[in-house]
């Protein structure tokens, strides 16, 4: 019975995750909307509304690969740290796949630096 929950674990738990994170993120979109519409009801002037709309949409920013790059580096660092001090080999070779993962990530922010339009 320990070897079938053991079995089913690392399978199960990412779909509850991907789950939960569905459902709060599609709860939270309804919420938004919905909020508008009973908004709406009370104003006049379609300007106004246009204004709500547009305060409610997400502000696109260019994805930083410099930044992100950077922080998932230094993340492997810790990890590999981590590793070295107390986990072991395989916790170290995580650390290692982080940091090439981050060092690639940053070379790729100073090859295709990002638009400025």
């Amino acid at each position: 019975m320990e070897e079938f929950i053991g079995l089913l674990v690392p399978f199960v738990l990412p779909a509850i995750i991907v789950f939960i994170v569905l459902f709060f993120n599609n709860r939270e979109s309804k919420n938004k909307y919905g909020a508008l519409v009973r908004i709406s009801k009370f104003v006049n002037d379609p300007a106004q509304i246009d204004a709500l709309i547009k305060s409610l949409e997400k502000d696109e920013t260019p994805y930083n690969y410099k930044r992100q790059g950077l922080i998932a580096t230094f993340t492997g660092i810790g990890i590999y740290l981590l590793g070295i001090v107390a986990l072991g080999n395989v916790v170290e070779g995580l650390g290692l796949l982080i940091i090439a993962v981050g060092t690639g990530m940053t070379i790729a922010g100073y090859i295709f630096p990002e638009d400025k339009h």
